[in-house]
């Protein structure tokens, strides 16, 4: 097959053993996505589908975003859309998910899948992903595979308005229950999963670390454990304490964290200490203190 570019399809031709040609028009599985100087319209939509009237139907399709620019953002999402009975009565939902499986420079809730319609009603699914100024991207599926998923271009053009987008083409101020003419039922923002999900929850503390069981010492490399479920400490069994440096936890020792106390001098003690300023009382009268009244 020989192919040649017309509009927005290629043409192909097709020889078989007999000799005889057939034009056939494919399209392509990629899109682009541009946005130029103001970047009023940042949310794009590149990827739909129509789930159709039938039961239990599934749209699903990895996508790949990359900028066309050196240090830009790029990732690779998951879209999914899954229509249940269309038979009953009330009739089932459309569910919908995002989520990403590689991820550089976007934000987890850049990219959001919105849907209108229940199952067996033709429902509608967008996708939107949101860019910054002069954003210059490609948007493609795996495997030359959309799997009912319909790849769309986009393009914020330069000087644009909050209110005026010119000649811009499938950009939006916001996604959210209306886009546009759109009225969606659902609408939410991408998760983390796969290797992102891994990376997250290992270098932040709202995750959980890859379900690790104890931390590694970056100077010794010995093994610290948490232990909050066992019984609390008696004073005489206290001999170090955590202690934040500014960067890291350290240990302190109790006594050293005593005379770090006592040099604050924030309190006196039942012996040894000097009071040298005016001491009031509870009564607001002259009381005698000490052992030479």
């Amino acid at each position: 097959m020989s192919a040649s570019s017309v509009g927005g399809s290629n043409r192909g031709v097709y020889v078989n053993s007999s000799g005889d040609i057939t034009a056939v028009d494919w399209y392509p599985n990629y899109v682009s996505l541009g946005s130029g100087n103001t970047n009023n319209w940042p949310w794009h939509r590149f990827a739909t589908t129509n789930m159709g009237t039938g039961s239990w139907v599934d749209k699903d399709a990895i996508v790949f975003i990359r900028s066309r620019y050196n240090n830009g953002k790029y990732g690779i999402i998951k879209i999914s859309a899954r229509a249940d009975n269309a038979t009953t009565s009330p009739k089932g939902a459309v569910s919908v998910s995002a989520t990403w499986m590689v991820r550089y420079g976007f934000a987890v809730d850049d990219i959001r899948i919105a849907k209108k319609g229940l199952a067996g009603e033709s429902a509608q699914v967008d996708v939107y992903v949101k860019c910054g100024t002069y954003m210059r991207a490609i948007v493609y599926t795996e495997n030359g595979s959309n799997n009912g998923w319909s790849l769309i271009s986009s393009n914020e053009v330069n000087d644009t308005t909050t209110s005026d987008k010119k000649t811009s083409t499938e950009v939006y101020t916001d996604v959210s229950t209306t886009v546009g003419a759109i009225t969606y039922d659902t609408v939410i923002n991408a998760v983390d999963g796969g290797q992102v999900n891994y990376a997250n929850s290992a270098g932040s503390t709202s995750g959980n670390a890859g379900s690790a069981t104890a931390l590694k010492d970056r100077t010794n490399s010995t093994l610290t454990y948490s232990n909050y479920g066992a019984a609390g400490l008696a004073a005489s069994a206290i001999t170090w304490l955590t202690c934040w440096n500014g960067y890291e936890l350290r240990a302190i020792s109790k006594d050293e964290m005593a005379n770090a106390v006592d040099g604050a001098h924030k309190w006196v003690r039942l012996t040894g200490d000097t009071v040298t300023g005016a001491l009031n009382t509870a009564n607001n009268t002259w009381n005698s203190i000490g052992d030479d009244v």
